[in-house]
């Protein structure tokens, strides 16, 4: 997994990965500067990717403590974190057209909805980043 420090990394990741709908580059671009923004000292992602929440584009990273998500939208923005110690689970639903990434967590249950054609890499991808994680704290 790469370390991934600025939003430019992220998005081109995601494009690089296919991890991203096919929305506006600049849209994206604002809304992973906001996690950029969010990253404390030592904290970096390590997979990213963009999904509807509500029927709006967020930016989601999953990082060495905690998955963020961010929408930067013209009047306003939205970013919230998930700390990795109150995830429960993460799944995986798809249909016909898309594909949905459930984050059950103490406090919320998140649903993502991403195309179905990337609906098993970005699963794929949350659940290694999570792994990766838990086995660098187990060895600490």
């Amino acid at each position: 997994m790469e370390k991934m420090y600025k939003a430019t990394q992220m998005l081109q990741y995601c494009t690089r990965y296919m991890l991203t709908a096919g929305t506006v580059f600049n849209r994206n671009l604002a809304h992973f500067k906001m996690i950029e923004n969010a990253l404390k000292d030592g904290e970096y992602a390590l997979t990213a990717f963009t999904g509807l929440i509500g029927g709006y584009n967020h930016a989601i990273a999953i990082t060495t403590t905690r998955i963020i998500i961010a929408k930067k939208g013209l009047l306003g923005s939205n970013i919230r974190s998930i700390y990795h110690k109150n995830i429960n689970d993460i799944s995986l639903r798809t249909g016909p057209l898309h594909g949905f990434i459930i984050v059950d967590s103490m406090k919320e249950t998140l649903e993502f909805c991403v195309t179905v054609e990337n609906a098993h890499d970005i699963y794929e991808e949350i659940t290694e980043a999570l792994e990766e994680v838990k086995s660098s704290q187990a060895s600490t």
